[in-house]
């Protein structure tokens, strides 16, 4: 009896996070140093946490889908393999260049790929030049609300620290005022490029979703939490 599409896919997503699950414990952990109210749960925290979201997910789509096996026969097309196969290959990279690259790149050329080519739902060499411009200007575009957001935390904190103002020195502070300050710079790139946008859909709406998932991603663990992100080759 055939798989379906969809039972198909998170047979392979509960096989590589089973794997995701085991590499993540392999994963020297480590604290931050300073940190007295034991805040910090570890270098391993965010991946073990994401290899267990991801095989709890995988295995509620499989049993709900194993219901429906009957009612939906779909044969599985040459492009759907394609993407089923593109996106088993950038898990296992996004695991083995996490420390080489870092968090911010590995994290947004992971998303954006992901996005781009499921909405597309096809891999084709005739799609490389619009993609490679979308993630160089997605990449680019990361970089830029990283440096920024590093940029408002440090002055906060100097800020804070040369005026013996306290709050400023807080990282729950300075996180939440840089979410509201990129929030506003999310919605003016949105704003400014939405005649584009209607046109370029399947490349702007990529970039967005990549940029905020791994700012957010970082907001939350790596300032409010302290966890010990990998910065790789960004290394400020």
């Amino acid at each position: 009896m055939g798989l379906s599409i969809r039972r198909l896919i998170a047979l392979v997503f509960i096989a590589f996070s089973v794997f995701y699950i085991i590499f993540s414990f392999s994963i020297e952990s480590r604290r931050m140093i300073g940190d007295e109210k034991g805040w910090d749960p570890g270098s391993r925290a965010i991946p073990v946490g994401t290899g267990f979201i991801m095989l709890a997910s995988s295995l509620y789509i499989f049993t709900k889908e194993e219901r429906k096996r009957e009612e939906n026969k779909e044969k599985i097309k040459p492009e759907t393999k394609r993407v089923i196969l593109i996106n088993l290959l950038l898990s296992f990279l996004y695991v083995f260049l996490f420390r080489r690259l870092g968090f911010i790149l590995c994290t947004t050329v992971f998303i954006y790929t992901l996005v781009y080519f499921n909405r597309i739902k096809n891999v084709q060499i005739k799609l490389l030049p619009e993609y490679l411009t979308g993630l160089t200007a997605g990449t680019i575009f990361t970089l830029l609300i990283y440096s920024l957001g590093r940029f408002i935390t440090r002055y906060l904190y100097s800020w804070g620290r040369s005026t013996d103002i306290s709050l400023f020195t807080n990282s729950n502070f300075s996180a939440g005022i840089t979410f509201f300050i990129l929030a506003a710079i999310f919605l003016i790139a949105v704003f400014l490029l939405k005649r584009w946008r209607k046109n370029k859909n399947h490349m702007l709406f990529p970039i967005f979703i990549a940029t905020g998932v791994t700012e957010i991603i970082y907001l939350v663990f790596g300032q409010i939490f302290m966890v010990s992100l990998a910065k790789g080759v960004i290394f400020w």
